[in-house]
């Protein structure tokens, strides 16, 4: 009876075991506040950027201005708009695995946002459009882009893809590589100043 119930306890804790490495190992966003209490979905979290940054609690935005999306693995971006909030977007300290985010269409944000220790891979050609308002990318960011790799490309844009941006646009490069990055639009006027600024990481065309 004894061996019995040791041999319980033994296979219990190994199953405890299992479920521990199952959840360090899972990919996920995890919302943080400014105060850096995780929100919503604690327990497994949001499977892409756009699915955390949009989720909601009794039809509430769950987001607000100064939250962190924290990535936890290798993540989507996902498909769809992303809010008017300001957001950091930022990889887990505790991952086990590297963080990374994968785009494989083009990016609209809609708040300030910065990105920073987090991998980025664009799955073909990537543009990220600011749509005038502050982008950061800042340290610790990698990107896929090398010479060999013709398939794929990140351009950056302050401005929008198509009409006008009324006021300024911002854009700050502290790491990374990407193709080129745009003060302005990909068609139409910006009424405001443009502004590029490159402390580091590595542009083929700043323009």
């Amino acid at each position: 009876m004894r061996h019995t119930i040791k041999r319980l306890f033994a296979l219990m804790a190994a199953l405890a075991m299992c479920f521990t490495i199952a959840s360090v190992s899972l990919a996920a966003v995890i919302i943080k506040d400014s105060e850096g209490n995780a929100k919503g979905d604690t327990t497994s979290g949001y499977a892409t950027i756009t699915d955390a940054a949009n989720a909601e609690d009794n039809n509430e935005l769950i987001v607000k201005d100064g939250y962190t999306l924290e990535v936890d693995g290798t993540v989507d971006w996902g498909g769809g708009d992303m809010p008017t909030v300001d957001l950091t977007i930022t990889g887990s300290e505790t991952s086990a695995d590297t963080p990374n985010i994968v785009i494989d269409e083009d990016v609209n944000l809609n708040g300030d946002t910065t990105i920073s220790n987090v991998g980025l891979e664009a799955g073909g050609n990537v543009d990220i459009f600011a749509n005038g308002n502050e982008l950061v990318i800042g340290e610790g960011v990698t990107t896929n882009i090398t010479p060999e790799n013709t398939d794929n490309s990140f351009d950056i844009y302050g401005g929008s893809e198509s009409g006008g941006i009324e006021g300024n646009t911002d854009v700050e490069i502290n790491s990374g590589t990407f193709n080129t990055v745009v003060g302005g639009n990909v068609d139409g006027d910006v009424t405001g100043d443009t502004s590029v600024v490159v402390n580091g990481g590595t542009i083929d065309t700043v323009i």
